[in-house]
């Protein structure tokens, strides 16, 4: 079998999300994800990587497209009615560095996606938003927040990382015991790369 490398549906912050998602009638869900591409690698140009080359594969739509994923994961009937992509030139490559996305999940629910290489402090940030409840998740920081009409909420620190994600990936598809379900399949990944072709023509 082979598997798209979608870890992101493992994180334990996502794995909240789907708990609260229960329980709630989602309104809107914004998801914005940022950090200028010199941070990515210090020890390397990002003239010299595939990141800095449309040709070989670069720019945000694909580089950080776990955001994408998730979004035909948790939604697949979603729609996406507008779309503004840029290559603003400010970092010197011929790459789409700013995308924004925007549309429905269901007939009374929208979402944003937003996803850049030039924000200096990076970001990882999903907010949800029903009825009877916000929930913030901050995936850099690791926390989350619930807030409701009688109470704020306090931030929650998960002693939890990326990498965490990475190996709950892996044990799911390795281990005898493991579940596959949440795994990203060959075939789904390929949906998702036309998906991206179609929204950046």
């Amino acid at each position: 079998k082979v598997y798209t490398g979608y870890n992101m549906r493992f994180h334990l912050l996502v794995q909240r999300m789907e708990d609260w998602l229960r329980a709630n009638e989602l309104l809107f869900v914004q998801m914005m994800v940022g950090q200028h591409l010199s941070q990515w690698n210090r020890e390397r140009s990002y003239h010299e990587m595939y990141r800095g080359s449309r040709a070989k594969g670069g720019g945000v739509l694909l580089d950080l497209s776990h955001e994408l994923d998730l979004l035909g994961y948790f939604w697949p009937d979603r729609k996406v009615e507008s779309t503004l992509i840029l290559s603003t030139g400010t970092l010197g490559v011929d790459v789409q560095d700013l995308a924004v996305l925007q549309g429905k999940i269901a007939p009374d629910c929208g979402f944003t996606v937003h996803l850049d290489y030039l924000q200096y402090y990076p970001c990882r940030n999903y907010r949800l938003i029903a009825q009877s409840s916000t929930l913030e998740l901050d995936f850099f920081n690791h926390t989350i927040r619930e807030s409701n009409m009688e109470n704020l909420g306090e931030l929650e620190s998960l002693d939890y990382s990326y990498d965490d994600s990475i190996q709950l990936m892996h044990k799911s598809i390795i281990e005898e015991s493991g579940d596959e379900s949440r795994a990203c399949s060959f075939g789904k990944g390929l949906e998702l790369l036309h998906f991206i072709e179609e929204i950046s023509c």
